[in-house]
């Protein structure tokens, strides 16, 4: 966000995703598929479900899916697929964000924001709009 008081701090977290998510891949939620990797799956779940929606709400959202194409068996598979997830598949994906060759970040920042991430040795290219 443009408005982030913490934006180097930001920077540097989604630098490290790769690593914290295969640390956490190969301690927490290896733990014989435990309850670290229940409580992300049905956080999973929940994100993609939410709560009970208005019936407003519910043509919205069937308005959404028809625009996009998405049919409630592509939905239902992807629960599926949330559904079997493991430890294994985590430390899979930590894997492949980690071997990307041509990673970028895009943010839109202050300039106190641009300076805190220069002061931090972060190296930006600066594109500016309007």
């Amino acid at each position: 966000s443009y408005r982030d008081p913490n934006f180097l701090k930001t920077l540097e977290a989604y630098g490290g995703a790769a690593d914290s998510l295969f640390e956490d891949a190969s301690t927490s939620l290896a733990d014989n598929n435990g309850p670290a990797l229940t409580k992300a799956i049905i956080g999973a779940i929940g994100d993609m479900d939410g709560s009970a929606i208005s019936t407003r709400g519910l043509g919205w959202a069937s308005l959404e899916r028809w625009l996009s194409g998405q049919s409630a068996a592509m939905r239902q598979n992807f629960r599926d697929e949330v559904l079997a997830t493991t430890a294994e598949d985590f430390t899979e994906f930590a894997s492949r964000l980690n071997n990307w060759k041509y990673i970028s970040t895009a943010s839109i920042t202050s300039q106190s924001g641009l300076e805190e991430a220069a002061t931090g040795g972060m190296n930006l290219n600066v594109v500016s709009v309007g």
